[in-house]
């Protein structure tokens, strides 16, 4: 109800009361009218009586006392008269205003009526719970409440304490606020509260209070907004923000920081309370703070997000950490940027990982392209080796050329070792796999290193007596020593110190030393360092790469790390590098703990043959024509009957001919039309004591080395010499029949 309202009614009583005071005056005029003629006359009466009884006469008397009460009453009667004409008149007036006081009144009442109806629709309507408090009791609830604090009417909630909704904890704070509410009656801001609803459960809300006159009393009107749901993404907005492992800060435009999340404040090993007002470009190197306000300077209103830029950072412990950082503008009320947000991602790791990857695929590629010419350059060594043993055969001693032809054999040699460098290089290189000692290979190979190294190169040993066994090969573990050992000496030209460490270690998934294709696990490492002149950053991504060297020209063929590379990667290892400039040099190699010995890519000694048959038919396959021309001029140079086949369906051809018997096969592992290992199947399934000589310029799965070695047949690798090439034909005819197959 308005105050006017409440006024309008208030006269309107005031005038009904007025009225009936009015009346009730006209009534006693009257009667006081009446009363005083009784009077006068009544004295009139015994005034005249006395003037007999003196002796006056009794006509002056009388007319004397009659005139005068005449007189009186007359007087008396005209003002009561105009009195009471007076108070009719004014009752009229009264009683048309209370009239219209009363319809006001009425239409006071109807509006306080349509007013509580619409503050009840109002109330009723809010999206907000709304109660009405008085003394201390709840006195409405729209339905919102209801549903808030778990009641299905109002009538549950209804003059409920409002202390037995709050916590018991806090029912004296609660005590004291609606005290000094009660006392200010002003409107309270929204306040963060816990309720408890009628089943007990608590429920996060807040709350804003106003004063209220409700049904003619002082009260206190309560709006309460359930604020749980965002508690909640709050919670789970803090917990993404405080728990991601990157970094997020807000800062002002001129730098100022005004948030940060844990990541940073662990980052920096400094507390929040420290970063949070210091200037975020003071965080950045000198070169990178131009680059990134530049950035900032390019965001707008109406594009606030800066692009992806990576920034160095430096970290408590010193490391320069690469980060990833994404920066948006947040816009402020007037529409300019108030603030900049950046998450920034430590992409270090992955960028060392993936140049890690980077390094792998290039040597993998360089490798199988060194392979591919290992192979074809075997072929021509095989030629040239070849044709040169048997003019060399054919050329005495003391005829001068027989020295030009040894000088070829020679170089033809050196050339095999190169290949055989370039086959380490790819993984492709020979190997017969045992159970190896590194602790015991190392020792045995000190002396030799000593030699090699020279007196003002100090060699320590610090080994580890438990060291488990791993799968390798011996003279390979030997080469890959020799290599590492002469690029450390190299790096020590006034002579320094050679460490020799080996230890077993356990390599978690999240391991930085594991590499991306191998397994967790125990592995051996192996630690070669040296106290020399380091390597610069910018060549340790080569240093693997064959061919590279730092070296004059006429000192190494850049070979030396590439072969232990590829000779480590072959036996499931890898290699690190560990550098600094003037702070020496660390290769750090790993191997996994043996398990069971390998039978693959294995060297076996043949069986010692008892006789040789110089008569025997040998069927050469081979689809290289100079390749096949030498092996047939080396075998029917020592007897041998022979016949070429350029490939696998020659040699179809050549078996089914009449009357052909053939004592071996030596057949190419890769030809243009197959391979030879099918086409050895094939003749073994029709013919069981057919013998089988094989060679190849492969040695990894294309030369179905583990289907070879499992049928027990030989395999020579190209190029090999003829007295090689002699033997293995020598002892592959000598097998007993009972061993073939």
């Amino acid at each position: 109800m308005s105050v006017k309202q409440t006024k309008t009614m208030r006269c309107a009583s005031g005038i009904k009361g007025s009225g009936r005071t009015i009346k009730a005056v006209c009534y006693a005029m009257a009667c006081g009218v009446i009363l005083s003629v009784c009077v006068l006359m009544s004295a009139a009466y015994a005034l005249e009586k006395s003037a007999r009884a003196g002796g006056y006469a009794g006509e002056a008397v009388v007319f004397c006392s009659a005139r005068w009460a005449l007189l009186v009453n007359g007087g008396i009667a005209v003002l009561g008269l105009v009195f009471l004409i007076w108070c009719l008149v004014l009752h009229r007036q009264v009683v048309k205003k209370t009239i219209a006081l009363e319809d006001e009144r009425r239409r006071a009442i109807d509006a306080q009526q349509d007013s509580e109806f619409h503050f009840q629709q109002l109330m009723d309507g809010m999206p907000d719970a709304v109660f009405i408090r008085t003394d201390g009791r709840l006195a409405y609830a729209n339905p919102v409440a209801c549903a808030l604090l778990g009641a299905s009417t109002p009538v549950e909630l209804s003059d409920q304490p409002v202390l037995g909704f709050f916590p018991q904890g806090k029912q004296a704070y609660i005590t004291e606020r609606i005290a000094q509410l009660d006392a200010g009656n002003g409107y309270v801001l929204a306040v963060e509260h816990t309720l408890l609803r009628l089943d007990g459960a608590p429920v996060v809300v807040e709350i804003t209070t106003a004063p209220l006159r409700y049904k003619g009393r002082s009260s206190t009107l309560v709006f309460v907004r359930d604020v749980s749901a965002r508690k909640r993404q709050e919670q789970l907005y803090e917990s993404l923000v405080e728990d991601t492992p990157a970094i997020i800060c807000r800062y002002k435009p001129e730098g100022e920081l005004t948030f940060i999340n844990s990541a940073i404040s662990v980052f920096l090993e400094r507390d929040k309370d420290e970063i949070v007002g210091a200037n975020a470009f003071d965080f950045l190197l000198p070169e990178e703070r131009v680059l990134a306000k530049n950035i900032l300077r390019g965001t707008s209103p109406e594009d606030p997000r800066a692009e992806y830029t990576v920034i160095n950072l430096r970290r408590a412990d010193g490391q320069l950490r690469q980060m990833r950082c994404l920066s948006r503008a947040i816009i402020g009320p007037d529409g300019s940027i108030s603030e900049f947000q950046t998450i920034g991602f430590d992409i270090t790791d992955q960028r060392n990982l993936e140049e890690r990857l980077s390094q792998t695929n290039k040597l993998e590629t360089i490798g199988l392209l060194a392979g591919g010419i290992a192979h074809d350059f075997n072929n021509v060594l095989q030629t040239i080796l070849g044709f040169s043993e048997l003019a060399l055969l054919e050329t005495p001693l003391p005829d001068p050329r027989a020295s030009d032809i040894q000088e070829i054999i020679a170089a033809a040699n050196r050339a095999k070792r190169l290949t055989g460098q370039l086959l380490a290089f790819s993984r492709n290189s020979p190997m017969k796999i045992t159970r190896v000692q590194l602790n015991q290979e190392i020792e045995r190979d000190q002396r030799m290193l000593a030699r090699l190294l020279g007196e003002d190169i100090t060699i320590e040993l610090v080994l580890d007596e438990t060291l488990p066994e791993i799968l390798a090969d011996t003279g390979h573990i030997e080469q890959v020593l020799l290599n590492l050992a002469v690029n450390a000496r190299d790096a020590m030209p006034d002579g320094g110190t050679l460490i020799l460490q080996t230890a077993c270690v356990t390599l978690a998934g999240n391991d930085k030393r594991l590499q991306p294709e191998a397994a967790p696990g125990d592995y051996v490492c192996w630690s070669i360092s040296d106290t020399g002149c380091g390597i610069p950053p910018h060549i340790q991504a080569k240093v693997f790469d064959p061919f590279f060297t730092t070296k004059p020209k006429d000192r190494g063929t850049g070979l030396g790390l590439s072969t232990a590379y590829g000779i480590v990667r072959q036996l499931n290892g890898w290699i690190l590098l560990d550098s600094e400039p003037g702070r020496g040099t660390t290769f750090s190699v790993y191997f996994p703990v043996a398990q069971e010995v390998s039978t693959e890519q294995t060297e076996e000694s043949g069986t010692v043959p008892r006789h040789v048959r110089r008569n025997a038919r040998i069927l050469v396959v081979e689809d290289q024509e100079k390749v096949a021309h030498v092996a047939e001029r080396v075998l029917a140079s020592h007897g041998f009957r022979t016949r070429v086949a350029r490939g696998v369906a020659e040699a179809h051809a050549a078996l089914a001919e009449p009357g052909a018997a053939y004592d071996l096969i030596f057949c190419d592992v890769v030809l243009r039309d197959g391979n030879g290992v099918d086409l050895a199947e094939t003749i073994s399934a029709q013919n069981p004591d057919m013998r089988f000589l094989f060679t190849s310029g492969y040695v990894d799965e294309k030369s179905h080395w583990k289907a070879i070695k499992q049928r027990g047949w030989k395999c020579l690798i190209k190029p090999c010499p003829a007295s090689d090439l002699l033997a293995a034909v020598d002892e592959a005819l000598a097998y007993d029949t009972d061993a073939d197959g």
